[in-house]
């Protein structure tokens, strides 16, 4: 990949972040994290280094869409090691919170977003599923 964009660094180290937070990184995050990337045409040298370094990691995407997305993403993190603690409801909170959603439809979100992981709805149907 050429340039990846500031937002979508800030992205993979909220990832990062999501799967550090329950103070035990599994493996299964990790391989997670790294799918995400490939997915994007991201080989793991750039990702690598995009988790060594520093981004302003409030740059959000001003797409709906896009906003959803990153919400999936990270609750692939957060499923991956087959467990979905408190410190990750809070913390994905936080980051809906920051893409704009009411607090008083996050656990609605998160469980919809949960059940859509576990019928294996692909990244790019998911907006159109839960967006009403």
């Amino acid at each position: 990949m050429d340039k990846i964009s500031l937002e979508l660094k800030a992205h993979y180290l909220r990832l990062f972040q999501m799967a550090l937070i329950d103070c035990n990184f599994h493996e299964l995050e990790l391989q997670a994290l790294y799918r995400m990337a490939e997915s994007r045409g991201i080989e793991n040298l750039e990702l690598d280094k995009i988790l060594l370094s520093s981004a302003d990691m409030s740059v959000i995407p001003n797409k709906d869409e896009e906003l959803v997305k990153y919400l999936y993403d990270l609750t692939i993190i957060i499923i991956a090691d087959g467990k979905v603690t408190d410190d990750e409801k809070e913390l994905f909170n936080r980051y809906a919170t920051m893409f704009g959603f009411e607090e008083k439809n996050f656990d609605k979100i998160l469980n919809l977003l949960l059940e859509k992981f576990e019928e294996n709805v692909p990244r790019n149907e998911i907006y159109n599923l839960i967006k009403d």
